[in-house]
């Protein structure tokens, strides 16, 4: 490298970078990394882990202590009068410590069946959660395209400043030969102040839409940077998060009535109790004594008045709504995709037509453009075609990104 090079390179301001091609895509996935409630996956999952133990406690030993202190004003008393032969009425005070062990030999499948209604639960969390990006992904699309609309109209307003300075070198030698009046010279001045200031309003708009974009997907966007135009990938059907949503909103309800089911079931279990006391388990024992209980007990809600039975009543009405809200999602959503197709349509139509407007505006331009240097038409005339032709452009870009945009929000409406 040599000196020159270098000197060059020094003189570049600090500040200055190139620009960054931005797309869609990478938007989206910045914007998905930022929304706060996208960030719960992960607690689903650990509050799911969490849950699965806890129940899984169930099926291991509980052991309680237990002690107890009491005097009563009464106690049981043997009134029999025999020779030689006396029973000691118990003590009023009495006392217990106890130390017992209950162990889950079978419920029924009811803690299985918890287990796994938990899940479908947690699942269905996670599947509304990722739904909730539907919004955010439209919103960020949808200023996506304005930032791209916004940059072809500056675009096209440099190249009619462009276009009327060239023009206004052109109008000064025929001013100075006298074929050109001088206020012709004064209205294209009078339009080019006009562009660079409506440059500079289309620049402010810009600037804020590129804001906006940046506090969505925190993206250090500059509203100079290049935007890629999307690439549409539509799918065929419906491939939403909500068609989740309402499919596990159904077995969780499913899994409810599993849970309902299994309360229903007998309960066995087994249990050990060890204990110290005044009296022990021989009433007839005046002293403290120590003892060992063991045995098993079964539990069963032989009736409960119907309860179960209209709770699953309820909970059949319920998956009757959950199919009659699937419906009315898809009824939207087709109503919608409709919408979108006949927009693609109606823009792919008119830019057909946008490119013979265009053709034949500039071949007016040109002409009234040789007419302009000969003195023949006025700068008036000159300016009116000239901005026909940029209102067709302009147009043109509009008809352009609204196809584009209307595809990519038919994708949005279609895939997850």
């Amino acid at each position: 490298m040599n000196i020159r090079t270098i000197i060059l390179l020094m003189l570049i301001p600090v500040g200055l970078s190139a620009q960054q091609t931005i797309t869609l895509e990478e938007c989206w996935s910045n914007a998905r990394k930022q929304m706060p409630v996208l960030q719960n996956m992960q607690a689903f999952n650990q509050l799911d882990s969490l849950e699965q133990l806890i129940l899984k406690t169930n099926y291991l030993p509980s052991l309680n202590a237990s002690a107890q202190a009491t005097w009563q004003s009464d106690v049981t008393s043997v009134e029999i009068s025999m020779p030689g032969f006396s029973i000691d009425e118990p003590s009023k005070d009495q006392y217990k410590a106890t130390l017992e062990i209950n162990q889950l030999i079978w419920d029924g499948g009811r803690t299985k069946a918890l287990r796994e209604m938990h899940g479908a639960e947690t699942a269905l969390s996670k599947a509304e959660t990722a739904e909730g990006f539907f919004p955010i992904k439209q919103r960020v699309a949808s200023l996506y395209f304005a930032l791209m609309l916004s940059q072809n109209q500056m675009d096209l307003t440099r190249e009619l400043i462009t276009t009327l300075a060239k023009k206004l070198n052109e109008i000064d030698a025929a001013v100075d030969q006298g074929v050109v009046r001088e206020a012709g010279k004064y209205v294209l001045q009078a339009e080019k102040l006009q562009a660079e200031q409506s440059l500079s309003g289309q620049v402010y708009r810009a600037q804020g839409v590129a804001k906006m974009l940046h506090v969505l997907t925190q993206l250090n966007i500059n509203y100079k940077d290049s935007l890629q135009e999307p690439e549409p990938q539509i799918p065929e059907t419906v491939n939403r998060h909500q068609l989740t949503v309402f499919e596990l909103q159904q077995e969780a309800t499913t899994q409810a009535k599993e849970v309902l089911q299994k309360n229903r079931m007998p309960v066995v279990n087994a249990f050990a109790q060890a204990g110290y006391g005044k009296p022990g388990l021989n009433m007839l024992k005046t002293g403290a004594d120590s003892w060992l209980l063991a045995g098993a007990g079964v539990s069963w809600n032989i009736f409960d008045w119907n309860k179960t039975k209209r709770q699953k009543q309820q909970l059949t009405v319920q998956k009757q709504m959950i199919d009659h809200k699937r419906e009315q999602f898809l009824q939207q959503v087709n109503t919608e995709k409709q919408q979108y197709l006949s927009e693609i349509d109606q823009y792919r139509k008119a830019l057909v037509k946008d490119a013979k407007i265009i053709a034949l505006r500039e071949k007016i331009t040109n002409d009234y453009s040789s007419q302009l240097k000969q003195g023949t038409v006025t700068s008036s005339a000159f300016i009116e075609e000239l901005f026909k032709e940029q209102s067709a452009k302009i147009t043109r870009e509009i008809h352009t990104i609204k196809m584009n945009q209307s595809q990519i929000a038919l994708q949005i409406l279609l895939e997850k």
